[in-house]
């Protein structure tokens, strides 16, 4: 050791011990040596110039200039691209990446260096350290990893999409070669693997047999976590290797149970066939999280989307219902795609409040049906209506929107506002019942509008209701018993 050196890294340590070792460098290469940092001199242009004997001990070798061979691929750009810029400016330097050990692991660690200058103030070099942060470092990276994929997750309504997104994100985030659920048959006696990941490895996808795995699913009826670093010399999986294990690339394994009151329903599984794997306990842990969060998830999803789904079959029912009784007047839509479209002609549009609008709005109907020769009590008719509609509008949220289209057969008449709409438990009495209302329906004024136009369409949710009146400008078609019918619902 020279002198330099040992003067560059007596100001790190204790001055009372720095001065007892000044005359000793054995003894002070041997304190470097064996603290936890490992230590490094460079010259201006990055070439290494002293390496505390720490760095043997981890990479297994002393290296020959540069780190550049040990450090991870992932990292190599951007610590060349920081060291370089530091070299240039004789600026302190401060960065972590991953450097691979002597077994071939990578590991976190945090690098630091700090410029020497000479005694006219020129950089003459870099001293510095580097300090295993890995616990720390891959637990900070699982926590971030769990609150982005929850947050992606949370975005997910359809169940298997949301399995796909776990399988895919975990499986890259772990390096691995697999990633799949094992969802348990009926019959207790087979797995089926729908979601998995595979990175360079034949897929899995499809039914398989509990009993080729051994015992290693039924271990996991007691709930354990199974962590095998090493498939073909564990004896839980050893004997089964060639013909389970090895074909389908699988060399290392961790498999996390799912338990739903007290029955093993699937398992989340994570592979790796690059070779044996000293599964971290950080990593482990994270598997296990994920299991019972993403599983957590998806049944949520599947009650949303099976009450999505009983609501959309009562609405079509109810669709049905209301087309029937009305004798086809009256149309209950699902989505916008069901609205008919404005007709070829437009006439104009008009905002709707409590003070303004609402007269304008029927002068414009007046206008426009007189004006295409349809006779008076029609005239009247859709005028009032469409009033109807839209005070209902303003009524129940405060403003709305109109427009007026027509063709050489019908004027049509659109109102809009972005309210609660109508509940779905209240259509048929909104709808049909005379004199029926609430703050969240369209009461005696929809009553109104089915006794006093040809056609209406409904759209109604928690983002607004639309109501599309039409009138032909022809006579009116014959009158039937319809609004007998309707009564007698309520009678």
């Amino acid at each position: 050791m020279t002198a330099e050196v040992q003067r560059l890294f007596s100001d790190a340590i204790d001055s009372d011990l720095a001065n007892a070792l000044a005359g000793s460098p054995t003894r002070f290469r041997a304190l470097l040596n064996h603290i936890p940092h490992l230590l490094w001199v460079s010259d201006t242009a990055g070439i290494l110039s002293f390496m505390s004997g720490g760095w043997e001990t981890y990479l297994g070798e002393v290296p020959h200039e540069t780190l550049e061979p040990f450090i991870s691929p992932d990292d190599l750009p951007h610590a060349l691209s920081l060291w370089y810029e530091c070299y240039r400016n004789a600026a302190a330097i401060s960065i972590e990446l991953r450097l691979r050990r002597r077994d071939g692991e990578f590991r976190w660690f945090l690098g630091r260096g700090n410029p020497i200058f000479d005694e006219n103030g020129e950089c003459v070099g870099f001293v510095g350290s580097f300090t295993d942060i890995d616990e720390n470092k891959r637990s900070e990276l699982a926590h971030s990893f769990l609150a982005d994929l929850g947050e992606r997750m949370r975005a997910c309504a359809d169940s298997e999409v949301l399995l796909n997104l776990v399988v895919a994100s975990l499986g890259r985030h772990l390096n691995a070669s697999r990633c799949y659920y094992a969802a348990i048959e009926g019959d207790a006696e087979s797995l089926s693997i729908q979601q998995e990941y595979c990175d360079g490895a034949s897929p899995m996808v499809g039914a398989h047999l509990r009993r080729r795995a051994g015992t290693v699913y039924d271990d996991l009826e007691s709930g354990q976590t199974i962590v095998i670093d090493d498939c073909q010399n564990d004896p839980r999986t050893r004997e089964m290797f060639a013909d389970v294990q090895q074909p389908f690339g699988i060399r290392a394994s961790v498999l996390v149970p799912i338990i739903r009151d007290g029955k093993h329903v699937a398992s989340l599984v994570v592979h790796d066939g690059k070779g044996p794997r000293a599964w971290r306990e950080n990593d482990i842990v994270l598997i296990e999280t994920l299991a019972e969060r993403s599983w957590l998830a998806f049944e949520n999803a599947r009650l949303v989307h099976a009450s999505r789904e009983q609501s959309r079959r009562q609405r079509v029912m109810m669709a049905d219902i209301l087309r029937s009784v009305t004798d086809g007047k009256l149309r209950l839509c699902n989505s916008a795609s069901e609205l008919p479209g404005r007709l070829p002609n437009d006439e104009g549009c008009v905002s709707l409040t409590t003070t303004f609008g609402l007269a304008d709005l029927r002068d414009m109907i007046r206008q426009l049906a007189e004006t295409r020769g349809v006779e008076k009590t029609r005239r009247y008719d859709l005028v009032t209506a469409s009033g109807e509609a839209a005070m209902n509008a303003v009524v129940h949220t405060g403003a709305g929107f109109a427009s007026v289209s027509w063709s050489d057969a019908a004027i049509q008449i659109r109102v809009e506002d972005s309210g609660g709409g109508i509940a779905e438990d209240m259509l048929p009495r909104a709808t049909l019942e005379r004199g029926f209302t609430t703050a969240g329906t369209l009461g005696q004024g929809f009553k109104m509008m089915l006794e006093t136009v040809d056609r209406i369409w409904l759209l109604t949710g928690s983002s607004g209701t639309t109501v599309v009146l039409e009138q032909e400008t022809g006579p009116a078609p014959p009158a039937g018993n319809l609004i007998t019918q309707i009564e007698g619902l309520f009678s």
